[in-house]
């Protein structure tokens, strides 16, 4: 990652699998990276950051930087991410937030395609590049099979200093919060 030349902790738990990284001087040093969790995000969530931090042989306390994807996703997962991390950090950290779409589709291989998540009852929140900006929308499938996207813990390496979001841990909130008419 560009912007982050010290340790960082990258997490995204914007669905039902979750992406942790930890990164310094640009490199990725451990991941994980789970399709479709057995179980609760809530039960799992502290075991694998404490799991990926002792793998990158960066203590917790060592960690100056913390990026989350804040949405769209699931509301309880986005939750759980943002409440585990509050309970992690103290506000002194210097925390980023991030659209989850916007990481999805710096992970296709194209690093700008569509990007997918669904929001249930036919609707998929879907962002795209458009004149290099990332343009997010909801939009009526109809039925339609969509393939969600994934994030590849590299795209946190592609990220922008302009796309990243730079806020207080203390006063951090996700998307619904802060859009709850996103899409209309």
């Amino acid at each position: 990652m560009t912007v982050f030349s010290s340790s960082t902790l990258a997490l995204d738990c914007s669905v039902k699998n979750i992406t942790v990284c930890i990164i310094k001087d640009n490199e990725i040093l451990t991941s994980f990276n789970e399709e479709e969790m057995s179980e609760s995000q809530s039960k799992v969530l502290l075991p694998i950051i404490d799991q990926v931090v002792k793998d990158s042989s960066v203590k917790l306390a060592d960690i100056e930087h913390v990026v989350f994807c804040h949405g769209p996703g699931s509301f309880t997962s986005l939750r759980v991410g943002l409440a585990t991390l509050k309970g992690l950090f103290d506000e002194s950290i210097s925390y980023h937030s991030v659209s989850s779409l916007m990481c999805r589709s710096l992970s296709q291989k194209d690093n700008r395609s569509d990007a997918v998540i669904s929001m249930g009852r036919d609707k998929v929140a879907k962002g795209n590049w458009k004149n290099d900006m990332f343009v997010e929308e909801i939009v009526t499938i109809n039925g339609q099979e969509m393939t969600p996207s994934s994030i590849n813990p590299e795209a946190f390496l592609k990220l922008s200093p302009q796309s990243l979001k730079k806020e207080s841990l203390c006063t951090a909130q996700i998307n619904y919060l802060l859009m709850p008419d996103f899409g209309k």
